[in-house]
């Protein structure tokens, strides 16, 4: 079986000619992507506008067709995928919080899962307990100190809860999305909505999916589209999720 790092030093080699994105910290709280393309497994994609300047509090969604790349950039910006051209300019990283499409929950202490990434001690045990019952998952909270793996122990919408419940304990300034609200429940959404638009009331939204639901909180949607008769990196079809 090839390991982790040989297949990462796989992909190096065969992204080597692929140019790449300029990743940068900012400090006037913007987030900002100029003259983005990614170089995807199977061809390339860019934004539409070419420029795309997100400020605090505001909530924007990225849509496209299915393939044309929006995980791909979701990596991008959480500094995992390279290959393309342009440049991200990023708020302080201790500000964004990155959610992606299969909730994490790192084995240990249910109270380490909802910490993450930050340490199971970073949190007092009442901010906890109101988070879990905030999102439908009071029950759990007498079992914050048990250790088990609760990637097998929860089913996947309280997986998807229990994320939501890590986002409102966490309170952070950004929040970078990729297709999560729409997997949700009708219940879970309605819980998410409410609080976007209320105790993350002033908190960014940069969210994926391939088209706005109606009741979604965003003020403007961007667009992510395939540029044609462009060739790519030819790493696989997953990449280009």
């Amino acid at each position: 079986m090839v390991s982790f790092r040989e297949a990462l030093l796989g992909l190096e080699t065969l992204g080597g000619g692929a140019g790449r994105i300029e990743v940068a910290e900012r400090t006037d709280g913007v987030l900002r992507l100029e003259g983005l393309t990614l170089t995807l497994a199977d061809g390339r994609a860019a934004l539409d506008p070419p420029l795309v300047e997100v400020r605090p509090g505001e909530r924007v969604l990225v849509a496209g067709e299915p393939g044309c790349g929006k995980s791909t950039l979701f990596r991008a910006l959480a500094g995992l995928w390279p290959w393309g051209s342009g440049r991200v300019d990023l708020p302080p990283r201790s500000e964004v919080m990155f959610v992606p499409q299969r909730p994490y929950l790192p084995p240990g202490s249910l109270r380490a899962a909802l910490a993450y990434p930050a340490g199971p001690d970073r949190f007092p045990e009442a901010a906890m307990h109101a988070a879990l019952e905030r999102v439908g998952l009071g029950h759990l909270a007498a079992s914050l100190g048990r250790e088990a793996r609760w990637d097998r122990e929860l089913s996947e919408e309280e997986q998807r809860q229990l994320t939501v419940a890590r986002v409102l304990l966490h309170a952070p300034r950004w929040v970078v999305v990729d297709e999560g609200a729409p997997r949700l429940d009708e219940e879970t959404r309605g819980q998410a909505l409410a609080l976007v638009r209320g105790e993350l009331a002033g908190t960014a939204v940069v969210g994926f999916s391939r088209r706005a639901p109606p009741d979604a909180p965003y003020d403007r949607v961007v667009h992510l589209v395939r540029l044609p008769g462009e060739t790519g990196l030819r790493l696989g079809p997953a990449a280009a999720a």
